[in-house]
């Protein structure tokens, strides 16, 4: 045999050749889109502090389906002299933290036990535990208690595992030892000692964990408000299928996961479906004004669409919630989840009034066979329409930014004036009030669509002062990565820059650099989608 090979009963068997555990993934390296090299020329400390950054309810699909694709191509890791930190673990935990337990496990399916270490391991019995996998889980726990004994998490759940298979004496001795090293956890004792049958004793959420809601279900213990609401985004989708909630909390809680891209649009829908509301709160919703509506208003005008039996009825409940979603910044959000009601309705002349909100739907949602029926509707609508005109000028800006027309540039007041922008206040009134027209202004010039002003240059001209906040390390630091091309290390830069996680508090020279580094990094695509994410974001 060749030098490195050796031959087992007539079989030659290659070694790996420097690949190492931290170098495997999911998907192939130069099938991610991403570059073989998304990982090579940076330094690991600053990949390993990056990826500890990331936002569980980060606001772009679009920038979040990226670091999913990084933190799972197979791209080789920087070398272990290229700074410390621990590569590996900090993917996984990445990972659990956008919520993405399946794709954890997936993942870890690929690298040896013996590679995987105490951090990696933990997620993966997180990960198990809120799937619901709890044999596999204790497995792992028990076969793994001895090495990490030290740490109070395996203590947990080994005590969890063991009130599972009825071991109720060795659990509370267990619960003793945790209380006497000092690292008990409230509600985790509460709930074991509920289950010893002790009385239900309300405790504080230090930090909601998959053993938590493991014991809940185990206990049949009501989910207290304060563990949902701060509760990790790997939790969300077990809580609004699972949990017995309170009303308000679990449509809020499945909005907010269906923003962040956890729940799919039939989960929410079916939350909208499950909830009961009085009679009186359904026809209510009819009256409220979208920027005074609420999750109630929202359910029971889903509720109002799917129930109607006459088109205008449907198409008067879908206005308005998707009116509301606009005003709440959860658009995207609630858009899949009506978008099978929409389908049921056919472009009419007398739904003209309303032809401006499905066409910007299917726009968005790339059906555009569907939005051109309907935007033909409105171009043929004339004055006497009601809304039409209005309809046509609110559609422009996602126009232009889907590339959906070759209508003439819009001016920077055209943009103060769009009918959804922010709250509908007089731009003119506070300069502060320029901020989403500023946004959409450097979305379009980022992604070199047309406009014929320049923000920069009319705030220079009426002496503007505007407000920007923004954090130079990270700024600095996306734009070396695409000095020195580093994909991965650009992508989660621009990421850590959406803190808090919504995209209005984004800086124009922030919007800028994140848009034209995703051009850099030939992302053209996911950089226009990101664009029209933060258009939407600002009301437009």
């Amino acid at each position: 045999p060749k030098e490195g090979q050796r031959v087992t009963q007539g079989i030659e068997v290659d070694s790996l050749g420097g690949r190492t555990s931290e170098n495997f993934g999911i998907i192939p390296a130069e099938e991610s889109g991403l570059g073989v090299d998304l990982w090579q020329t940076s330094r690991r400390a600053t990949l390993v502090a990056l990826m500890s950054r990331v936002e569980g309810a980060l606001a772009s699909p679009a920038l979040r389906d990226l670091l999913e694709r990084a933190l799972l191509s197979a791209a080789p890791a920087p070398d272990a002299e290229n700074g410390g930190g621990e590569f590996l673990a900090a993917r996984v935990s990445a990972l659990m933290t956008l919520g993405r337990p399946e794709r954890v496990l997936d993942l870890l399916e690929r690298i040896p036990r013996a590679a995987q270490g105490e951090a990696v391991m933990r997620h993966r019995v997180e990960a198990l535990l809120v799937r619901g996998l709890y044999d596999e889980a204790c497995r792992i726990v028990r076969q793994e208690i001895v090495a990490y004994h030290a740490e109070s998490f395996w203590g947990q759940a080994l005590i969890f595992c063991q009130i599972r298979n009825e071991e109720i004496d060795q659990a509370m001795l267990g619960l003793d030892l945790l209380r006497e090293s000092g690292a008990e956890d409230l509600l985790f004792s509460a709930l074991s000692y509920h289950y010893a049958g002790g009385a239900k004793e309300e405790a504080p959420v230090r930090d909601a964990n998959a053993l938590h809601l493991a014991m809940m279900r185990l206990t049949d213990f009501p989910v207290p408000p304060d563990f949902a609401e701060t509760s990790p985004a790997y939790l969300w989708p077990a809580l609004v299928v699972g949990a017995n909630l309170g009303t308000d909390l679990k449509i809020g809680l499945a909005e907010k996961a269906a923003a962040a891209g956890v729940i799919p649009g039939d989960v929410l829908a079916a939350t909208y479906r499950g909830v009961a509301l009085p009679e009186k709160d359904r026809s209510a919703a009819l009256t409220v004004e979208p920027a005074e509506s609420g999750v109630r208003h929202r359910t029971a005008l889903f509720q109002l669409a799917e129930s109607g039996t006459l088109d205008i009825a449907k198409a008067e409940a879908l206005d308005r919630l998707l009116q509301s979603a606009r005003v709440a910044g959860l658009y995207q959000a609630v858009l899949p989840a009506v978008l099978p009601l929409l389908e049921s309705l056919q472009p009419r002349v007398d739904l003209a009034w309303f032809a401006g909100t499905p066409a910007r739907a299917f726009y968005l949602a790339g059906q555009l066979e569907r939005a051109r029926s309907w935007h033909r509707l409105v171009d043929r609508a004339d004055s006497s329409a009601g809304t039409a005109p209005a309809a046509k000028e609110d559609l422009r800006p996602i126009l232009l930014l889907q590339g959906a027309t070759a209508a003439t540039p819009m001016t920077f007041p055209e943009l103060s004036k769009a009918p959804a922008n922010a709250t509908g206040e007089n731009p003119d009134s506070d300069r502060t009030d320029l901020s989403g027209t500023i946004a959409l202004v450097t979305v379009m010039r980022a992604l070199d669509k047309p406009t014929t002003d320049d923000w920069a240059t009319l705030a220079i001209e009426r002496g503007l002062s505007l407000p920007e906040s923004a954090d130079a390390a990270l700024l600095l630091a996306l734009r070396d990565a695409v000095r020195h091309r580093r994909t991965g290390e650009g992508l989660l830069a621009a990421a850590a820059m959406i803190d808090p996680p919504t995209l209005t508090d984004l800086a124009a020279i922030e919007i800028d650099a994140i848009l034209t580094g995703l051009g850099a990094f030939e992302l053209t695509e996911e950089a226009r989608l990101m664009g029209v994410e933060i258009a939407l974001a600002h009301g437009f």
